[in-house]
C-alpha cells in the first residue's frame, strides 16, 4: 500500500447495508423548526444510520490527507471509494470541507482554530464545510449570476447583488 493510502481501510463490513437503511424514505433527514417549548431551532434530524456512516467514512482518513497540501489525489480517491459503498450524503460535505481546508491553507491559515476543527478526525466534534447559494437571476446558470465583490476600503470585500445563503445544517 502506498504511503498516500496508508489511512485507507474498509469503512465497515457492509457499509452498503447502512446506506440502504439511511436512504429509505422514512429515514431521510427531517427539518425540525421548533423545540418542545415553541422556540425556533431549525434542526435537521437524521436517522441513526447517518451518524454511523459518518463515523465510518471519516475513520477512513479522507479528510486527514487534506492536512498536507499536495495530497488531494489520495483524499479524492478515498471519497470516491466511500461513494461506491453508498455515501448517503457524506461525500458533498467532505468535498466542501476539503475546499475550506485548502482555502485556509492557501490564505496562510489565518484561523488555526478553524483549520484544526475542520481536520478533527472525530465525527461528533469536527466542523463540516458546506455550500449553499441561490442567486435569483441565475439559478443553476452560474454564468448569468450578477454578484460581485465590492471592496470595503479595509482590505476586505463583501458580495453585492441578489443572493442568498445558509450555513450547513447538520450536514
Amino acid at each position: 500500500m502506498s504511503p498516500a493510502c496508508a489511512g485507507s481501510r474498509p469503512t465497515a463490513p457492509d457499509p452498503s447495508t447502512r446506506s440502504r437503511q439511511n436512504n429509505r424514505t422514512e429515514h431521510l433527514p427531517r427539518l425540525r423548526r421548533w423545540d418542545g417549548q415553541g422556540g425556533r431551532i431549525e434542526a435537521v434530524d437524521h436517522h441513526p444510520s447517518y451518524a454511523e456512516i459518518g463515523r465510518l467514512t471519516h475513520r477512513g482518513g479522507a479528510r486527514a490527507h487534506c492536512a498536507t497540501p499536495g495530497n488531494e489525489l489520495a483524499s479524492i480517491a478515498l471519497v470516491y471509494l466511500i461513494g461506491q459503498n453508498g455515501e448517503s450524503g457524506h461525500a458533498c460535505p467532505m468535498a466542501c470541507t476539503a475546499g475550506m481546508i485548502k482555502f485556509l491553507q492557501a490564505a496562510g491559515n489565518p484561523r488555526p482554530d478553524w483549520l484544526s476543527r475542520l481536520l478533527d478526525p472525530q465525527w461528533r466534534t469536527h466542523w463540516r464545510g458546506a455550500q449553499f447559494l441561490t442567486e435569483v437571476q441565475g439559478g443553476s446558470d452560474v454564468g448569468s449570476n450578477a454578484v460581485r465583490a465590492v471592496g470595503q476600503g479595509d482590505g476586505t470585500a463583501r458580495p453585492a447583488g441578489a443572493q442568498g445563503g445558509t450555513p450547513a445544517l447538520a450536514a
